[in-house]
C-alpha cells in the first residue's frame, strides 16, 4: 500500500493519514468481499497443586487470546435532503426526504446488501489475557481464595463512514487498553449452619485512544 491521505486538521496539529492510494476518492477494485471476517481464539488451562504449610494449595492457570483480522463492516447509504413534499402548497415548511448526501451521491440499486465503496476498510483486533486462581485451606475452618487477572487489547479499524464511493468521511480508530485485577476472599466455617465470607477487590486499568477523522480539504 502506498500513498498518503489528505491532512486531517485540528487533530494534534496536522496529522497525515497513511491511507492507501485507492482510499482517496476512486472506487476500490478489491478481491476481498465487503465485510469479510477472519478470526481465531484459543484458551489453555493448567491445574496443579503446591505444598503450603500443612495442606496443599490448588492453583488454576488460564491463558487465553484471539485475533480478528478482516474488513470493517460497511454501512448502507441513506441520504436525506430538506425540501417540500411533492404537491405541497407554496410556502410550506420543507421536510427531510430521501435524496443525495453531502457529496451528491445517492444509492439507487435498491439492495440493502449492496453498495458503492472506496474503502473496504481493515479491522485488526488482538486480545489476550491471563488469570491465576488459588485456593488454600490452612485449617478445616478457613479457606482462602485469590484470583489475579490481566486483560489487554489492541485495536485498529479503518472505517468507510460515509458509505459511498466519494471521499466524504473516513475514520481511523486506534486504541489500546489493559486491565489488572486482584480479588482475595477468606471464608470461615464456624458451624454446619454458620459461615462468613470477607474479602477485598482491586482493579486498575488504562485506555489509550487516538482516532483520526479524514475529510476532504
Amino acid at each position: 500500500c502506498g500513498g498518503r491521505g489528505p491532512v486531517a486538521p485540528h487533530l494534534r496539529g496536522a496529522q497525515e493519514i497513511p491511507f492507501p492510494a485507492h482510499n482517496r476518492g476512486a472506487p476500490q477494485d478489491s478481491e476481498d468481499p465487503v465485510n469479510d471476517v477472519s478470526m481465531w481464539a484459543g484458551r489453555g488451562m493448567l491445574r496443579f497443586t503446591i505444598p503450603a504449610g500443612g495442606s496443599d494449595a490448588e492453583l488454576l492457570l488460564n491463558l487465553h487470546g484471539g485475533r480478528s483480522n478482516g474488513l470493517a463492516a460497511q454501512y448502507q447509504q441513506r441520504g436525506f435532503q430538506k425540501r417540500r413534499k411533492p404537491g405541497a402548497p407554496p410556502g410550506s415548511e420543507p421536510v427531510k426526504l430521501p435524496g443525495s448526501d453531502g457529496s451528491n451521491y445517492r444509492d439507487t440499486d435498491g439492495d440493502p446488501f449492496a453498495g458503492d465503496y472506496n474503502i473496504t476498510g481493515d479491522e485488526l483486533l488482538d486480545v489476550w489475557g491471563v488469570s491465576l486462581r488459588a485456593n488454600w485451606a490452612p485449617t478445616d475452618l478457613i479457606e482462602i481464595t485469590s484470583i489475579t487477572g490481566y486483560e489487554s487489547h489492541d485495536r485498529f479499524i479503518l472505517e468507510n463512514t460515509d458509505a459511498n464511493p466519494n471521499n466524504l468521511l473516513a475514520v481511523e480508530y486506534n486504541d489500546k487498553a489493559w486491565q489488572l485485577s486482584q480479588e482475595l476472599e477468606v471464608a470461615s466455617y464456624w458451624t454446619d449452619s454458620l459461615d462468613t465470607h470477607a474479602g477485598v477487590y482491586f482493579i486498575t486499568e488504562a485506555l489509550d485512544a487516538f482516532n483520526i477523522f479524514d475529510t476532504p480539504r
